[in-house]
Parts: C-alpha cells; structure tokens; sequence
C-alpha cells in the first residue's frame, strides 16, 4: 500500500479522479446522474493542449482556457438536462458524451482527434493544490443557501418550485459547474501524463466517473473522494489480478446497491457515526410529551389584527381560471377573491378540482384559460418559483417534506434564517425537532413542519391542502386555532378540507366545487342552507362534520 502511494503517477490519478468524482457530485447534488462526463474531460484534455502545444499558452493559462471551454459547451447541454429526468437524462448524457468524442475525432484543427504530444508538464503537488481548491469551492456551495437548493431540488422538485427555489436553473448551473471541474480534471490530465488520444475518453471513463460517486456515496461530499480513492487504489493494489479488474469493480457497484444505495458514505451514516461520540439524547417521541420552554408564540413580533376577518384588500384574485386535460376540464371558469386577514374554505366531493385549482393558482400546473392576480398584478403566466417569492405558498395534500434536511433546514429552504420561521417553530412546538430529519418525526408533527414551512416566507395567501389528514381529534383542535392565528396576522388562508366541521367553524367564507364549477359562495351559514350545496355534496341533511 505504502510502494501505491508513494507513486507519483498514482497520487496524480487520484487527483485527477478526484476532480472528476466533485464534478460529477454536484450534478448528482441536484438529482442528474449524468454517463457523459467523459466528454466535458475530451474537451477540457484537447482545449488545454491545443492552447499549450499549438499556440504556445502557458499551461496555467492553457488550463483556465480549458475550464472555460467545458463550460461553455456544458450550457446547451444543461438547458437540455433540466428538461428530462430519469433513465431520459442517463440516456441523453450518454449521447452527449458519444457525440462530443465524435466531433473530437473529426475536428481538423485538433489534428483530427489524433494523439497529441507535448504538453507542459506539471506535478502531482500542482494537482493536489488544484483539487483542494475545488473542495474549497464545493465545501462553499454545500454549506451556503446554493446548496440547500441544490439539495431541495433533488428531494421534490415540486415542493422545492412551490417554495421560491427555481429548480431549473439550479440543474443547470450544477451541470455548468460540474463540467468546468471534470474538464479542469481533463486538463490536468493531459498536463501529467504529457500526451492524449480520443480513447483515453470513451464511454469506460464516464462509467468510472459514475462509480466514483455511486460508490463512494451520493448525499455527502466525502463520499464521492472515497469512492475516487477505492476505485484508483484498488487495481493499483491488486495489478496482479487486473483481467478481474472489471469484475471486482462491477461486484462493488453490486454490492453498494444492495446494502447501501446511497453509496457507502451517506449524510444519515456519517451523521450516526457522529452521534455516537456525542451524549446520548431523547428521541423526538419521548420529546413530545414534555413540556418545552420556548414552545409558546413570541407576540411581539406579531403583528395585531387591524380589523375583523375579511375586511382587508384584496390578495390574490382568480378570474375565470379553467385547466383541461386532454379534454377533460378539472376546473371550469372558476372565479374567486381571497382576501388578506380572512380563511377562505373552498370544498365539494371528490373529483371537483380543488386540488386542481390550487395547482393552477400557484402555478405548478400551466392554466388552460383564465387569470391569476396577486396584489393586483397579472401572475398567470409566471412559474411556481416566482409565484412564491412574490406572496403564494402552500401545503401539498401527502406530507412532502425534504427527507435529505433536517427540519430547520426544511424551513430555511423557504426563507433562511427566517423570523417567522423560528417563530411558528416555536408557537407550534416542533422547534424542539429542529435538528432531526422529517422522517423520526410523528405525523401530525410532520404536518407542522410543512406549515411553518409554508410560512416562513411571510405569504401574503397560503393555500393548505387538506391539512387535517391524518390528525388526532387535539391535533386537528390545534391546527385550527393555528389557521386562525394565521389569518389574524394579516394572511388570506385558503382551507380546502374535506372536513367539514374544520372549514365550516374556522372559515370566514366558503366556495363550493363541484365538477370544477363554482357552484355556491357565502358565509358557513349561507352554504349549508343552500340547496344546490346539499344536492350536490352535503345531502340533503345538510349537516356539517360528514367527509367525503
């Protein structure tokens, strides 16, 4: 092990894995496993040689050239890799990679894809200094806002546009990153060893890339280095068995997928090894039944009612919002005002489209016909991302929470270090859980985390979507007082629930759906004595608390 090491061609492919493997992470980072990366390392290999060889660059300024041109080959391919996702975007990558090797060994003024010779030199220190920079760089982005998107939109992508964060661009800045560093990995690799032919970057170099990181672990930055290191070191170490080197490699790819999917360093496990060294604490469970200082709301940072419920302006209006679906209308000219300081109960039976409308009104959905204002501007055709920033949020039917984050960390992707944030934490008693992952959390608890989640951007209309699913008989008492100290603080509230002793004591007004038509507005009272309501959804009883 110690002859392996000591061996300066060893420690200069291990850098040179190394760039690769943070390359390629932070693609994986936004959810895009790419099997071209071989060809952004082509690029960055010939660009470099061709500025140091034929126009006589230095090799530094060869190299910057080289990044700079991965780059920028790498933007129509992320523009393209934002679309797709998938076994399309594995396929597409490697496509891509085919393609670019294709064009390499057809360019004439790269000699035709020929060998080429003599590149400067450098060492195996140069290449650690240029690795350690770009853990420099990934290490930034993992702990800024950057990468708290970055891992968003890799747990849900709708959850994450739904929260202010524009996934789509956030893909493909990964990918432009990702292809600078593996095609400063391919510069470098021409500079080492001095020489390069197109078939130092075919298909088997963007498998191994891909095992790097599937390996070694595809949630933390120390993963995708172990796997650099297992994958260089072990044909090294056992060159004697090197016709069972494919094999060995394939059975650990196997294995890591078996045993462990996320690769064999993962947040969860390094955070387990963590806490291990550290005294040992109660579990969210047995925290939920003590009493928590802190829990309560800090009313002075509320702002106080400035009026009775719906007597505010106007927050987001809905004109004759209609969504089709290969013919068949969810929502069919659907009209409504929600106003700031009130709660809006939008019911009717299954299949009426209130989950539609949501869906529509912030965004996630395109609409078919129709107009979407907030605060008097036109919205209707800007994405779920913008919506948010500019006053919508919500709460998604299923707990959609981000299984990667913590439960701070899940408020944060919203708003960071958000007032409001830590506020509802603590008036709705989950700041205690701030730092355990959605997951170890009781349901009716996870319920909270997306509502503090939901508001931490300070919304001037927030949608819940059937947030009463799954609650106890005190956890539903507690949600609804909540939506009702919500509501005082100036925030229009969209409740649409199928349960009807929730919306018809907490909302001011109520709109009733049935086939995507409104079919009846009016107060709590009004609905239930309205006889088109009981026909089409309460029944002719025309009692409240039934569920459909």
């Amino acid at each position: 092990m110690i002859t392996v090491f000591s061996n300066e061609s060893f420690q200069a492919l291990l850098g040179i894995n190394v760039l690769y493997a943070l390359g390629l992470y932070l693609m994986v980072s936004t959810g895009q496993l790419s099997l071209g990366q071989a060809g952004f390392a082509a690029v960055g290999a010939y660009a470099s040689s061709t500025a140091n060889v034929t126009l006589g660059w230095p090799a530094w300024f060869s190299i910057l050239f080289a990044i700079l041109c991965a780059a920028i080959v790498a933007v129509p391919v992320a523009i393209g890799a934002s679309r797709v996702r998938g076994v399309y975007l594995i396929i597409g990558t490697l496509a891509v990679g085919s393609v670019m090797a294709t064009v390499i060994r057809n360019v004439e003024w790269l000699d035709g894809g020929n060998t080429v010779f003599g590149q400067d030199r450098l060492e195996p220190v140069h290449i650690l200094a240029a690795c350690l920079v770009v853990l420099a760089i990934v290490l930034t982005i993992e702990r800024s806002r950057a990468g708290l998107m970055m891992r968003a939109t890799r747990g849900d992508d709708d959850e994450a546009r739904s929260l202010g964060v524009p996934t789509r661009m956030v893909r493909i800045a990964a990918v432009i990153a990702g292809a600078a560093f593996t095609g400063l990995g391919g510069a470098l690799y021409a500079h080492t060893i001095g020489y390069i032919q197109p078939s130092d970057f075919g298909f088997a170099l963007s498998f191994e890339i891909a095992l790097f990181v599937l390996i070694g672990g595809t949630d933390h930055w120390l993963g995708p280095l172990v796997g650099a290191f297992l994958v260089s070191y072990l044909p090294e170490a056992f060159r004697s068995f090197e016709r069972y080197r494919e094999l060995v490699i394939g059975l650990s790819l196997l294995a890591t997928m078996i045993f462990s999917a996320r690769g064999i360093l993962t947040r969860a496990r390094i955070a387990s090894i963590l806490r291990a060294f550290r005294p040992v604490t109660s579990t969210p469970e047995e925290e939920a039944d003590e009493s928590v200082a802190g829990s309560k709301p800090d009313s002075e940072v509320r702002e106080p009612p400035t009026g009775p419920p719906g007597s505010g302006p106007v927050v987001l209006s809905v004109s004759g919002l209609t969504k089709r679906f290969s013919g068949l209308t969810a929502l069919d000219g659907v009209d409504l005002d929600v106003r700031g300081g009130e709660i809006l109960g939008v019911i009717g039976p299954n299949g009426a489209g209130k989950t539609t409308l949501i869906n529509v009104a912030t965004g996630l959905l395109p609409a078919s016909a129709g107009r979407v204002e907030l605060h008097g501007t036109d919205v209707t055709s800007l994405p779920a991302h913008r919506r948010a920033r500019k006053g919508m949020a919500r709460t998604f039917q299923a707990v959609r929470l981000f299984s990667d984050l913590t439960v701070e960390e899940n408020v944060e992707v919203a708003q960071p270090t958000s007032l409001r944030g830590q506020t509802d934490m603590n008036r709705l008693g989950i700041r205690r859980y701030a730092a355990y992952h959605p997951s170890a959390l009781p349901y009716g608890e996870q319920r909270k985390v997306q509502i503090v989640q939901a508001l931490a951007s300070r919304p001037s209309v927030l949608f819940l979507d059937e947030p009463s699913i799954g609650l106890d008989p005190e956890e539903l008492d507690e949600l609804g007082r909540a939506i009702v100290a919500i509501r005082d603080e100036g925030t229009g509230v969209v409740l649409v629930d199928h349960n009807l002793d929730l919306v018809m004591e907490r909302a001011d007004r109520i709109v009733v759906l049935d086939f995507g038509r409104k079919i009846a507005e009016g107060s709590p009272e009004e609905i239930l004595q309205d006889e088109e309501v009981q026909v089409a959804y309460l029944g002719t009883h025309g009692g409240g608390g039934t569920s459909a």
